[in-house]
């Protein structure tokens, strides 16, 4: 929540923020629980437009993610390039962890007749938003 002040009015006017990043909707059912209510500091003075953007950005930098996965592919089998800040479908790994993740790290490696990547995954839910994992 930010608060701002109306200065003609003398009135101080709480404005609710949402709990999830509109910019990364979630990707899972039941989200992390939060551990740390931070009070937004030096928001009375601001616009209702400046402060509701500098709460948006606070609660995106603040928003953890439930899911971490690491690993690595081999691109000529898997017979696609995994590319950074997109979204990848992941099945295999049991109900609670079976769906979209958004690709956060992506690095190749190649040599003569070999391609690799090893990448990290995240995604801030447990239990998959959607209900299939496109092929």
């Amino acid at each position: 929540m930010v608060f701002i002040q109306i200065e003609e009015l003398k009135v101080t006017l709480p404005v609710p923020l949402p709990g999830f990043n509109p910019l990364a909707p979630p990707l899972g059912v039941i989200p992390p629980m939060s551990i740390n209510v931070e009070q937004l500091k030096n928001s009375a003075h601001l616009s209702i437009p400046q402060a509701i953007m500098r709460g948006l950005k606070r609660a995106a930098d603040s928003i953890s993610e439930a899911v971490v996965a690491n690993g690595s592919l081999d691109v000529l089998r898997y017979g696609h390039i995994l590319k950074a800040r997109r979204l990848v479908g992941v099945r295999g790994a049991g109900y609670v962890y079976d769906g979209l993740y958004f690709v956060k790290r992506v690095t190749h490696k190649m040599k003569r007749g070999e391609y690799k990547q090893d990448f990290e995954l995240t995604r801030n839910g447990l239990i998959s938003t959607v209900p299939v994992v496109p092929t």
